[in-house]
């Protein structure tokens, strides 16, 4: 999809369509499918989401469900906000953050990234040799700007961290946008955390070295490493504060 950015002033948060509907985990059956009591009844839920949410997925917990976009899908529900043992809410929609970060980059309000306003044009899926990027922005005599995003649901205290289940895929996603920084180009990989109870980033160096030690090189190779936190409710998730980034912690 492309857009003109014309500099429009775009509200923050990305609102939930229609109401959601309250439910209890019951058990998540496998990396996709879990199974909701909603009232007397239990139904199936797509769970958007590949980790291991552990710590979310807990037989018992508050869930919120989404009516499915297909009525005729054979889950007719999405899985989207789970609440913790503290009792915050965690969005768990892994495709939302592209969205929310596509929002802040057309208003002209991303943190970290100076000189948003040059650009002319947004892409997303936007392909680069061999990988395919979330954004990537353009305009005449300037040098392409690649961003990707990465959605962070895993805590550690007051910590956000990712991955969180090894990813090879998001290891070479830094590999490339290294080599676009290389090469002259502009990158910066944006994690969003969709929870408020997070004050820092640090990559999950034990569940996943290789990212971890990938994302230092990336950033030594001039790509930004940003990271922000989300003000998340069952009416929608906003865009919140960025993140101080540690990329040395051993964690």
């Amino acid at each position: 999809m492309r857009y003109v950015l014309d500099g429009a002033r775009l509200p923050r948060r990305e609102p939930f369509a229609q109401p959601l509907l309250r439910g209890v985990l019951r058990a998540r059956e496998n990396r996709f499918i879990a199974t909701v009591s909603v009232g007397r009844r239990t139904v199936r839920a797509l769970l958007t989401n590949t980790g291991r949410l552990v710590e979310l997925m807990v037989p018992g917990r508050e869930v919120f469900l989404r009516p499915a976009a297909n009525p005729d899908r054979a889950t007719r529900f999405d899985l989207v906000l789970v609440r913790t043992a503290h009792g915050r809410l965690v969005c768990v929609d892994t495709t939302l953050p592209n969205r929310l970060i596509a929002r802040a980059v057309r208003g002209g309000w991303l943190p970290g990234l100076p000189g948003l306003d040059r650009y002319r044009e947004l892409r997303t899926e936007a392909r680069r040799e061999r990988s395919r990027f979330d954004l990537l922005l353009t305009a005449p005599g300037r040098p392409p700007l690649w961003i990707e995003v990465k959605s962070v649901t895993l805590a550690a205290g007051r910590e956000a961290r990712f991955p969180d289940a090894p990813t090879t895929r998001g290891t070479k996603h830094l590999a490339e946008l290294a080599a676009a920084a290389r090469a002259g180009e502009r990158a910066a990989v944006v994690f969003c955390a969709q929870r408020a109870d997070v004050d820092r980033f640090a990559p999950h160096r034990t569940m996943d070295p290789d990212f971890a030690a990938a994302l230092v090189q990336a950033r030594r190779a001039g790509v930004a490493v940003l990271a922000c936190r989300c003000r998340v409710s069952t009416r929608g998730v906003s865009l919140g504060d960025r993140l101080p980034v540690h990329l040395n912690r051993r964690s």
